[in-house]
């Protein structure tokens, strides 16, 4: 809807100004300048650049300069606050399903609001490792499906993948609930999933679109904080939920469904279209519907690259990112690493709170609350963090650079990573019954501040990295984490059986501490690093 008006408004403006203020539409300046060549003025008219000899196949699309009245960054054409909400928003909703149905799968409760694994299980009589196969599918199908989704992103905008995405989502969670044995909720969980995926990485491209890089600094952080607000809050009502009598276990599907419409709504009435290039292949549409005139061009039509050769490209994109860069490959392993270690220390809540401190599972999802007061907690150093991107703004202009490196979106990442690690330790050595439950919860708090400061960095640094493509080198990071936390969703619950709290907490810890330097390494070499890639940038003059 919002993307059908915006069309009308650009037809509106442009028709306007073509009528009133100018005699010929070579008059009609665009103030675009998103090229790689230096020698194009920064005010042209696209007839002018059409005519230029030999620069038309080297044309390109440049998200550094956001100069064009109809590019997505010019508060005129849109109303950053409004867009942000509901794209925040709207990507909660995938991030509470991954997390309550595999949390609540792998503690053979009820505890988190998606899944009944305990009637499930019953209903359909299969073993725990069967029943949590949903759940490994329904992440993977998050993590592969954002390979396909992102890169469509890119093609057809984002605004088009939800409308379609989120409606087949809908319809397939709503199978999942009416499945009649494990197997047919295997293949609708699964593809809920693969649907489930565009929000996912869209929402967070979305903000690249959005802001610039300074404001990046508080935008990303604070839309963390929401998208962690689901995994963590959901095991509150969940576990309650599991001690009613009168509500069968397909209403965590329905409560779902209804959400998921919800917002919805909201996307298809409020939400714009945030892709700039597409929205200056609006303005050419319009440009040449008013004047007749087919040599006005945009952007991303300059690359003439036939349609199923621009899918088959986009397409391999994010495999490409995954496989030939190596600050995503490290990321991805980050990345991966850390959300495993959080659906196995979630799942251990059961193993601790349950059997060691014998609380009822509505007690157990109260203490989930913790790691919510650690999420909100991790707005606490972004302030610093602005402190320290502002004075290498600066350094980089007396440099004579246009913006500072993408290392300066590290800061989060070094304040919070170690906490990760202390978390880990400090509940894995201190869940005894001698010791009060309160030392484990404060432990929660630690580690959820971590693993948010962690999260925000990765996205804002990958995404200053690659910022010509910031949809498909995020997908590249989703994949891995999303399928490394499927394959845990099956084993760690075993793990603690065969390990102990206490061990399985030690082990992650350990692991944690092998990654902990990531960060530095990448805030002292990390430019050095992007010299060896193809798609990142080492910097603007």
């Amino acid at each position: 809807m919002q993307s059908f008006l915006e069309q009308r408004r650009i037809y509106k403006q442009l028709e306007k100004q073509i009528v009133i203020k100018h005699d010929q539409p070579e008059d009609v300046r665009t103030h675009e300048r998103r090229y790689w060549y230096q020698a194009l003025e920064p005010r042209h008219t696209t007839r002018e650049h059409l005519e230029r000899e030999g620069d038309v196949e080297r044309a390109d699309y440049d998200p550094s300069v956001q100069t064009d009245p109809y590019t997505i960054n010019t508060r005129d054409t849109l109303g950053g606050n409004t867009d942000m909400m509901v794209t925040g928003i709207e990507r909660e909703r995938p991030s509470r399903t991954s997390s309550t149905d595999g949390e609540s799968e792998m503690e053979k409760k009820k505890i988190i609001l998606v899944t009944a694994l305990t009637s499930t299980r019953k209903l359909f009589n299969t073993s725990f490792e069967l029943e949590t196969v949903p759940t490994s599918v329904f992440l993977i199908g998050l993590g592969m499906g954002s390979m396909l989704t992102a890169p469509l992103s890119e093609l057809a905008g984002r605004s088009p993948l939800y409308v379609i995405c989120l409606p087949c989502f809908m319809l397939f969670d709503m199978e999942a609930g009416l499945s009649q044995n494990v197997g047919q909720r295997i293949v609708c969980r699964g593809l809920a999933g693969l649907f489930g995926s565009a929000p996912l990485v869209c929402a967070a491209a979305a903000l690249v679109d959005l802001w610039s890089i300074i404001e990046r600094v508080y935008a990303f952080p604070y839309f963390v904080i929401i998208t962690f607000l689901g995994p963590t809050f959901g095991p509150l009502p969940g576990g309650y939920i599991n001690q009613t009598l009168f509500l069968s276990w397909q209403w965590v599907d329905w409560v779902t469904v209804i959400v998921c419409g919800f917002l919805l709504l909201l996307v298809v009435l409020f939400l714009q279209e945030t892709y700039s290039p597409i929205r200056l292949n609006w303005k050419a549409k319009q440009l040449r519907r008013l004047t007749g005139d087919d040599r006005y061009r945009a952007p991303m039509e300059f690359n003439r690259v036939y349609f199923p050769r621009r899918i088959a490209l986009a397409l391999g994109r994010p495999f490409v990112f995954y496989v030939g860069e190596l600050i995503i490959t490290i990321f991805s392993c980050y990345l991966g690493v850390i959300f495993v270690i959080l659906y196995t220390f979630s799942a251990g809540y059961v193993s601790i709170f349950e059997k060691v401190y014998h609380i009822d599972q509505g007690r157990t999802g109260l203490c989930f609350l913790g790691i919510l007061v650690g999420v909100l907690a991790s707005a606490l150093p972004v302030p610093l963090s602005m402190k320290y991107t502002r004075r290498d703004i600066y350094h980089a202009r007396d440099r004579g650079l246009a913006r500072p490196e993408p290392e300066s979106n590290l800061y989060m990442a070094m304040f919070g990573a170690p906490a990760i690690s202390i978390g880990l330790f400090w509940m894995g050595w201190t869940a005894y019954p001698h010791i009060s439950m309160w030392s484990l919860i404060i432990s929660s708090v630690v580690f959820g501040f971590g693993v948010v400061c962690v999260f925000v960095s990765a996205y804002q640094y990958v995404a200053a990295a690659y910022e010509y493509h910031p949809g498909s080198a995020l997908a590249s990071l989703q994949m891995f984490r999303l399928t490394a936390a499927g394959v845990m969703a099956v084993i760690a619950d075993l793990m603690y059986n065969k390990l102990g709290p206490h061990w399985t907490l030690t082990v992650l810890g350990g692991i944690a501490t092998v990654f902990l330097p990531v960060p530095y390494l990448l805030y002292i070499w990390g430019r050095k690093v992007r010299t060896w890639s193809r798609y990142a940038p080492t910097g603007e003059t």
